[in-house]
């Protein structure tokens, strides 16, 4: 059984006066199984937000492309697979923004990493 531990923010009614605290999410079932996206939508709700995760067949994407460059005819939907549906809260929905960003902050500072030590060869 797989645990992960990561330090979050927890959320206080004063901003001021928030604290560090480790958080350890044992798995359940097979949810320490990763499940592959290459899709998401957001749908919001009265108690919070509805975040569905999904797969879209990328030979299918591909054909779409080429029908829509060659001026073809577009279906009205297409059909995926529903990977992962999850609910938050606003608190989560902000605390999953945070980590997004500093997630994207990171991979931006690889990728300038490597593309300067590229130019330094």
């Amino acid at each position: 059984m797989a645990t992960e531990s990561k330090k979050t923010e927890a959320p206080a009614a004063n901003p001021k006066a928030q604290q560090s605290i480790g958080v350890r999410l044992v798995p359940a079932g097979d949810s320490d199984l990763p499940i592959f996206s290459n899709f998401a939508r957001v749908h919001l709700s009265a108690s919070g937000i509805l975040v569905d995760f999904g797969f879209l067949e990328p030979a299918g994407l591909d054909a779409l492309a080429r029908t829509a460059k060659a001026g073809g005819k577009m279906p009205e939907a297409v059909n995926g697979r529903l990977a992962g549906r999850y609910a938050l809260t606003p608190d989560a929905l902000l605390a999953l923004h945070q980590q997004l960003g500093q997630a994207i902050a990171g991979l931006r500072a690889g990728s300038k990493a490597k593309k300067e030590a590229g130019n330094a060869s």
